[in-house]
């Protein structure tokens, strides 16, 4: 059986059954930079990203963070280190 190829767009949308045939194919694409979401039922139940993706949102939430304590904190952490 011979599957149709993946249509062209950022993120993509496949159900786990047809994902079972294309694995190859979908981790080629995750590696390229684009997100595939694995559908059960016509439900999103899981992700396939890029590996460094988890990392990087992690990061980015950790200087978020940082950013707003350092705006509301900052002038009490400048006094304290008088």
């Amino acid at each position: 059986m011979s599957a149709e190829p993946l249509p062209p767009a950022e993120d993509l949308e496949i159900s786990v059954s047809d994902a079972r045939a294309r694995l190859a194919e979908l981790v080629d694409e995750a590696e390229a930079g684009k997100v595939i979401y694995l559908s059960r039922h016509g439900r999103r139940a899981a992700a396939l990203v890029p590996a460094d993706l988890p990392e990087q949102v992690a990061s980015d939430q950790a200087r978020a963070f940082a950013r707003r304590f350092a705006d509301r904190h900052g002038p009490l952490l400048d006094r304290l280190a008088e």
